[in-house]
């Protein structure tokens, strides 16, 4: 059984004979295709006689004519329109909080909460070893200063002996917490990605021809957006971590050393959080203007690689990849605005943290001076805060990071939680009857979403269970819609 396409609608049916009999659309489609079969035959059989090879030579035009009512056009993007902005609604980002996004990651690793325990508390004693360097430090220089002393050299090895340990303790702890993170992250990233994947699967049609669903992006989010959540569980955790601890146990030290200077620079330590949080917020919003900018050159790209047959049949290469540079323009700009930005806010920061740490020691030594504070007990509490301070401020480093993958769970989400029009899975489903197999088609009019052309027209079609059925019509007539 043969159904002709014309226009959107059903314009013919039947069997061979009947169609070529009625001198329709399908004669004529038909007719055309053995006009072009005697010509090709008879440029082989000239060819053979001429003992020479035939070689058609590619058209330069991009209408090929089919006849009076048929044409095959191929429309090659000039860049000089306005570039369709691709990005996910603004809305979006604000679905989810932190502690909604965590508990919900945290909900794929049920099965992981003894590592993440463990791994937890090796982060918490890796955090502790860079202020108790501190204590051990401040002691060095007051033995060193005194060479002549009758213990010198018991003291001096002592102090050398407790920093070998301390150098083991973090080399043990800090292999358990990486060990145990990366097994938990990746099997996170494993199941994240199959239950991406299993969506979809069973996504309708019409969803992937949105230009935020193009290949290029879908793979993108299995790929990259898989990997941040990698990096949030593997590394992120962990430093944020130990960053808690060593705050804690710094200013403990401090405090110890001297109480005066350890709520002076607990006054002022939050300049230096403040200023890595600024850099923080300058390279998270260069990473998501870059990530919205690049994501249309992607989208490109990946439309381009499917349809290379297309490109390449009419010799359109150079200007494909023209029109890929100017979408690479976008990200280009961007990059550059927010670079400057970038480098003022780091430049600030080391201007704060070198201005905070002169201005602990200028307080240290005039209360070395007035008040008769010891060298051993200025250096605890000084080295104390600023151990703290180091290390908020490295963890403070992974917070675009952190944005980023907060970004990338959000999308990831988004997606899962995306109910699909037509769902498989979906236990109120209305379909109880038993399917015999019969198909119709009634009154249908359809275009994709993301094209202005209207396939189907009115289309009226019916297929019978078991009946073998041929397509027939020209190009763009809706054959495979």
């Amino acid at each position: 059984h043969i159904i002709v396409f014309d226009g959107g609608k059903v314009v013919e049916e039947g069997r061979h004979e009947e169609l070529v009999a009625k001198k329709g659309k399908y004669y004529a489609l038909q007719h055309l295709q053995l006009q072009t079969e005697e010509k090709e035959k008879k440029a082989q059989e000239e060819s053979e006689k001429k003992g020479t090879v035939h070689t058609e030579q590619p058209t330069q035009s991009s209408t090929t004519k089919v006849d009076q009512d048929y044409q095959v056009s191929v429309k090659v993007d000039n860049g000089s329109s306005a570039p369709k902005k691709v990005t996910q609604p603004e809305a979006l980002a604000q679905q989810a909080s932190s502690t909604n996004v965590i508990y919900r990651l945290m909900a794929y690793s049920k099965a992981d909460v003894p590592l993440i325990i463990v791994g937890t508390f090796a982060a918490l004693v890796h955090g502790m070893v860079q202020p108790m360097i501190a204590p051990i430090l401040a002691n060095v220089l007051t033995v060193l200063a005194f060479p002549q002393a009758p213990d010198f050299s018991k003291k001096s090895g002592l102090y050398s002996g407790l920093f070998l340990v301390l150098a083991f303790v973090a080399f043990l702890s800090y292999s358990i917490q990486q060990a145990l993170f990366n097994i938990v992250a990746e099997r996170l990233s494993r199941k994240v990605r199959a239950e991406v994947f299993r969506k979809y699967v069973r996504m309708p049609i019409g969803w992937f021809d949105e230009p935020l669903h193009a290949p290029g992006a879908l793979g993108s989010k299995l790929s990259t957006d898989a990997t941040l959540l990698n990096t949030l569980t593997s590394s992120v955790f962990g430093v944020y971590t130990q960053g808690l601890s060593s705050a804690i146990t710094g200013l403990v030290i401090s405090f110890i050393g001297n109480w005066k200077i350890a709520l002076i620079g607990i006054g002022i330590s939050p300049f230096q959080i403040i200023s890595g949080k600024i850099r923080a917020s300058v390279a998270q919003r260069l990473t998501k203007s870059t990530d919205d900018a690049f994501q249309e050159s992607i989208v490109f790209a990946s439309e381009a690689v499917n349809n290379m047959r297309t490109v390449a049949s009419f010799a359109r290469e150079d200007k494909l990849f023209d029109n890929y540079v100017k979408k690479l323009d976008g990200p280009l700009e961007a990059s550059l605005r927010e670079a400057h930005k970038s480098g003022a806010a780091y430049s600030a920061g080391q201007f704060i943290n070198f201005g905070v740490n002169g201005l602990m020691f200028y307080i240290s030594a005039v209360f070395m001076k007035n008040d008769g504070l010891g060298f051993k007990d200025m250096m605890m509490a000084v080295m104390g805060i600023m151990m703290g301070c180091m290390a908020i401020g490295n963890a403070l480093q992974f917070a675009p990071d952190v944005g980023s993958a907060k970004s990338a769970a959000i999308n990831v989400f988004h997606i899962l939680d995306t109910k699909p029009a037509i769902d498989i899975d979906d236990v109120n489903q209305t379909v109880r009857n038993p399917i015999k197999g019969d198909i119709e088609f009634r009154n249908v009019w359809f275009k994709y979403p993301s094209r202005e052309k209207q396939i189907f027209k009115g289309l009226n079609l019916k297929l019978k269970a078991s009946q073998k059925v041929a397509f027939v019509g020209p190009s763009g007539c809706g054959k495979s819609t």
